[in-house]
C-alpha cells in the first residue's frame, strides 16, 4: 500500500496529482497537509495497491488531473526505476503541466545519465525552492504557481480591485447627482 497524507485523496475533478518518492513521502506530506487545508483538491496514491493495475490508475489520474506537483529531491535521482520519473514521462505524454518543488539541493553525483538527463527536463520546468524557506511560504508559492488563491494571504493585486471598485462607484454616483443637479437647473431654465 502507498503512503497515508492524513486526509483522503480527493476523487472530484479539477485536482493535483501528487508525484512524490516514497523515501520522501513525509516530507510532501508536510506541505500536501497544508495544501489540502487551504482547499486545494490533491490526489496522491494513498490507498491503492501496488499491483498490476497500479500503473494504469496511475496514468488515468494524470490524464484527468488539472496539473502534477512533482515534490523533487535527491533520492529520485538515485533510483535506478523511479516512479516519480515514469509519472513525469506520462504526464508529458498527456501534455500536463508540471509544477516542481524542490525540497532539497539536488546533486546529480552518483545518478545514472538516464536520470541525470531526466533532471535537465526539471530544469525547464516552473520550479518553487522550497528548500531555503518555511513550509507555508513555500505551499503559498505553490498555490500561486498553479493560479489559486491562498486563504490565508490576500495579496495586494487582489486588495486593489476592491479599492477601485469602491472609487469607481463612488464617482458613479458623483456624476449621477451632477447630471440630476443639471437636469434640474437645465429644468428651471427652461420654465
Amino acid at each position: 500500500m502507498a503512503n497515508d497524507f492524513g486526509f483522503d485523496a480527493s476523487e472530484k475533478e479539477p485536482y493535483y496529482f501528487i508525484s512524490y518518492n516514497s523515501e520522501d513521502a513525509e516530507k510532501a506530506a508536510e506541505y500536501c497537509r497544508l495544501l489540502n487545508n487551504n482547499s486545494v483538491p490533491l490526489w496522491y496514491d494513498g490507498g491503492i495497491p501496488h499491483d498490476e493495475y497500479w500503473e494504469e490508475i496511475i496514468a488515468e489520474k494524470i490524464d484527468h488531473c488539472n496539473a502534477v506537483i512533482l515534490f523533487y529531491t535527491n533520492a529520485i535521482l538515485k533510483k535506478d526505476e523511479s516512479y516519480v520519473i515514469k509519472e513525469f514521462k506520462i504526464a508529458r505524454l498527456y501534455e500536463k503541466k508540471v509544477y516542481c518543488v524542490l525540497l532539497e539541493n539536488i546533486n546529480a553525483r552518483g545518478a545514472s545519465y538516464k536520470n541525470v538527463r531526466w533532471a535537465l527536463d526539471l530544469k525547464e520546468l516552473h520550479t518553487i525552492d522550497a528548500t531555503d524557506q518555511n513550509t507555508e511560504k513555500a505551499v503559498s508559492e505553490i498555490m500561486n504557481a498553479v493560479g489559486l488563491k491562498n486563504d490565508h494571504e490576500t495579496s495586494a493585486a487582489e486588495k486593489a480591485p476592491a479599492s477601485a471598485h469602491k472609487k469607481e462607484k463612488k464617482l458613479k454616483a458623483k456624476h449621477s447627482s451632477a447630471v440630476k443637479d443639471k437636469s434640474i437647473s437645465l429644468g428651471r431654465v427652461k420654465e
